[in-house]
């Protein structure tokens, strides 16, 4: 299953990786992302298929990869099979030549093919917005920032009720399943919620608990932390907050990440585009632009970052 074309003078493959080449993927990775190796393997041991590895080769060396990850979004009648574009990234010497736009409409075929029905990513960086938009995306997943300071989320934690103890992973797949259900969300399986559990812990992040819910915690620069995932109900809300400070105490800052229609916190926040989807079928294309003119904000959890 492979594709030649030919980009500017050379001619060029476009494969599912294999094997054989998944050294070469991880120090592309390494150098694309400028990651650690640990890191890189982590994702490679833990949730890595190279049947959705998508690799482009020149002259015998590949020179672009990224990943397709299955998942779901909430639909009108059930859930909606999807591609997540992940890990997508070109050799330096090789960006803004064509590579990674043949790349990602090569991996929309196989993933048609594969019975998905739409593909969504998370762009890098601002920039990146336009050039996926030239590629058939549009932005269809936004967040809401809030930011609480070390005096407020003090105060939360002379309230809280303090939990000591972890959650098992069916307690808090079946939370976040819960809580998560506006038409457009992701839906991620268990494998993959436990996974971003896990590598959070693997890079010193902190997840904290309560008896009602979860939160996915690391330090940023400017002695910030950031809350990349908080789900809990809504009486739980300043309980999980104060648990949180309990657990990572001393810091200026804590920003949350939140669904942009999330109400439960009474503080202001900001809301920002986050991700993009393709639908492939005419029925997604009204699908979207129905949640559109319903400004419904659909939420991307679980980044797997």
């Amino acid at each position: 299953f492979f594709w030649w074309c030919s980009l500017y003078r050379f001619s060029t493959v476009l494969t599912i990786a294999s094997s054989s080449v998944k050294e070469e993927i991880i120090e592309n990775m390494k150098i694309g992302f400028d990651e650690s190796e640990s890191c890189v393997r982590f994702f490679f041991d833990n949730k890595v298929d190279l049947n959705n590895c998508i690799v482009c080769i020149e002259n015998n060396k590949i020179i672009s990869s990224l990943h397709i990850i299955p998942t779901k979004i909430y639909g009108e009648s059930g859930l909606i099979p999807v591609d997540y574009i992940y890990a997508a990234t070109t050799l330096p010497e090789y960006r803004l030549k064509g590579y990674m736009s043949r790349l990602i409409e090569a991996s929309n075929q196989i993933s048609y093919l594969r019975g998905n029905r739409a593909s969504i990513l998370i762009p890098a960086n601002e920039k990146l917005f336009e050039f996926y938009n030239k590629l058939g995306y549009k932005s269809f997943y936004k967040y809401k920032k809030v930011i609480i300071s070390n005096f407020q989320m003090k105060n939360f934690m002379h309230k809280a009720n303090i939990c000591t103890k972890n959650l098992s992973f069916e307690n808090v797949f079946n939370m976040y399943l819960k809580n998560h259900i506006n038409l457009g969300d992701t839906i991620w399986d268990k494998s993959s919620v436990e996974y971003a559990f896990n590598m959070n812990e693997f890079l010193d992040g902190i997840n904290v608990y309560t008896n009602d819910g979860y939160a996915i915690c690391y330090i940023q620069k400017q002695n910030t932390v950031k809350i990349a995932e908080f789900s809990t109900i809504p009486s739980d809300v300043y309980n999980l907050l104060g648990n949180i400070y309990y657990r990572l105490p001393n810091h200026n800052f804590y920003e949350i990440i939140l669904p942009a229609n999330y109400n439960h916190i009474n503080i202001t926040g900001k809301i920002f585009n986050h991700g993009l989807i393709k639908p492939y079928t005419s029925e997604l294309k009204y699908f979207i632009k129905k949640i559109s003119d319903g400004a419904i904000d659909p939420y991307f959890s679980f980044t797997l970052e």
